[in-house]
């Protein structure tokens, strides 16, 4: 019986022909790589589907590219940036639409809103101010404020501004009238 023999490797490796490996195709620009799937009618359907509150993760999903292909096409081709800036808008505005018409909607979700706005636009529910005020003695307090739009909040606040002496109103008023 014998044994099937391997011939032993040798040090130098060699190829025998490059058949063995994809060729390499251009598309006409010496460009190497894939064509791109980018088509001009992309501006017009990214403006349509954001006007309708998309967002870019949801454009790159329904255009099937990878998001990060978004966002090298809009280095790349302006038309394509300047579609994405418009879209943006139309977005912001559609959600924001959302919100004012469902004000009134018992069922309508506001803290899920709330919490959208605040990540997709980076809306804030803080507000932050500083109110001073100067008694007899020349003694300045400084007070540091930061509240909610809720309206048993601020009464809180303004309660306590009174608690310390502080007239709200005519603190603010004195601000404004120092402003104009």
């Amino acid at each position: 019986m014998t044994r099937n023999h391997k011939p032993k490797p040798t040090t130098k490796r060699t190829r025998k022909s490059n058949n063995n490996f994809p060729m390499i195709r251009t598309n006409g620009n010496n460009n190497v790589g894939r064509p791109s799937k980018y088509q001009p009618d992309f501006c017009d359907r990214i403006i349509h589907m954001m006007r309708q509150g998309m967002s870019r993760h949801e454009v790159a999903y329904i255009l099937n590219i990878h998001y990060v292909t978004l966002l090298d096409w809009e280095k790349k081709i302006p038309e394509f940036s300047y579609a994405l800036k418009i879209g943006e808008d139309f977005s912001r505005g559609w959600w924001e639409s959302q919100g004012r018409i469902n004000l009134q909607n018992d069922r309508f979700n506001n803290t899920l809103y709330m919490m959208n706005m605040q990540n997709r636009f980076a809306w804030t529910r803080r507000i932050d101010g500083k109110i001073t005020s100067e008694n007899i003695n020349t003694e300045r307090r400084e007070l540091t404020i930061t509240f909610s739009y809720d309206r048993d909040d601020v009464k809180q606040i303004i309660a306590e501004l009174v608690r310390i002496g502080i007239d709200p109103t005519k603190s603010i008023t004195a601000e404004a009238n120092q402003i104009h």
